[in-house]
């Protein structure tokens, strides 16, 4: 089995050989695809919707199939890069297709495993400063997007134990953002649009010189080139790097940089007693089961006439929706991370991938706006 290493990454993503990428159709699989691409490795894409045609004018080969079924996608690869994860699915049910892909792995003679996972994974998040041996607890149902992470990274554990993989890295970024995020460009382009963003402003018992707000970004293109290197420099055994900004901003800064870009949006500080007392407390049925109807019929359309349809209607109709301003209070999710007090230690991914933030945050927030203008 080949050992890979930074010096040698030229000449291996340079060989014959392919590398797959999964989940090739999703935002960060894309941008995972054209950095390949821009490495000259010989690129194979794995997808399953009909949006396979933007994949294959990137210049990338083509396989349609799942990670329950690959098919010959795995024909000839010695690494592959999962980023496949349907949002739109149960924990439980992605889970159940990572067992049969890593299985499928195991029997195609692969070596080398770059996964996609998550910094969710970690108990401190978002409150606690973390490094790559912060404790991870599973949780006590399995079917959450958290729980599910944590058992993947498990079973590429066991898998690398086992000899089934010589390697694996497992990248665990912050909040993914930019031109296609639904959740970290697109929801905040319609959160400013909508009205007020109301964030809580520092509680007056926080510990002096502690931050607070700290809002953990990490650009997709940054993830991207960090997941080349770390296929490209794999060693035997596993490895985990946590990868978000060095330098992160706080949320309002975030918000603000974006309505400069934007044109538009205001961004409020408020007590933060007030925006707590607002929150639901957590009871048993907001602990996440699985996705709603409404996001399984999306996922079936999907499936028909692709994301990137679907993407474009959405939006549209949100535009329309969005004609009556109101103050956008934060949900507990949201309240969560204003309040974030951990920092993040790159130090690891910085010193083993070279990883290093792209280009400044503001001209990237340029280019979201004219994505969503």
């Amino acid at each position: 089995m080949n050992e890979h290493n930074a010096k040698k990454a030229p000449e291996w993503l340079q060989g014959d050989a392919p590398v797959l990428v999964t989940g090739a159709g999703g935002f960060i699989g894309r941008a995972v695809v054209r950095s390949l691409l821009n490495a000259g490795a010989n690129t194979r894409a794995l997808v399953r919707s009909p949006g396979a045609g933007a994949i294959s004018r990137l210049g990338a080969e083509v396989t349609r199939g799942t990670i329950a079924s690959p098919g010959r996608a795995l024909r000839g690869v010695d690494t592959v890069f999962h980023l496949a994860y349907d949002l739109r699915a149960s924990g439980s049910e992605n889970l159940a297709e990572f067992r049969k892909f890593l299985n499928a792995i195991a029997h195609a003679g692969v070596s080398n495993l770059v996964h996609m996972s998550s910094v969710v994974v970690h108990d401190g998040w978002p409150v606690g400063d973390l490094v790559e041996d912060a404790p991870i607890t599973p949780p006590d149902n399995g079917s959450s997007y958290r729980g599910a992470k944590i058992a993947m990274e498990a079973l590429i554990s066991d898998a690398v134990k086992k000899g089934q993989l010589s390697s694996a890295t497992l990248l665990r970024p912050t909040l993914v953002y930019g031109p296609g995020s639904r959740i970290w460009s697109e929801a905040v382009v319609e959160r400013l649009r909508s009205g007020p963003i109301l964030v809580p402003d520092m509680p007056r018992d926080h510990p002096a010189g502690r931050p607070f707000g700290l809002c953990h970004l990490v650009h997709v293109d940054d993830l991207a080139r960090a997941a080349v290197v770390a296929g490209a420099a794999a060693k035997p055994g596993l490895r985990a790097y946590l990868i978000s900004d060095p330098s992160p901003t706080t949320w309002p800064e975030y918000y603000c940089a974006q309505a400069r870009a934007l044109g538009v949006g205001t961004i409020e500080k408020r007590p933060f007693a007030e925006l707590e007392d607002r929150l639901m407390p957590l009871t048993v049925g907001s602990v996440d089961h699985g996705p709603s109807l409404a996001a399984r019929v999306s996922s079936k359309l999907r499936t028909i006439v692709g994301n990137d349809t679907i993407d474009v209607v959405g939006r549209r109709l949100r535009r329309i929706l969005q004609s009556n301003v109101a103050e956008q209070y934060p949900d507990r999710f949201l309240f969560d991370l204003y309040t974030a007090t951990g920092e993040i230690d790159v130090s690891r991914a910085e010193a083993e991938l070279g990883f290093v933030r792209g280009a400044d945050v503001q001209g990237r927030l340029d280019e979201v706006a004219a994505f969503y203008s």
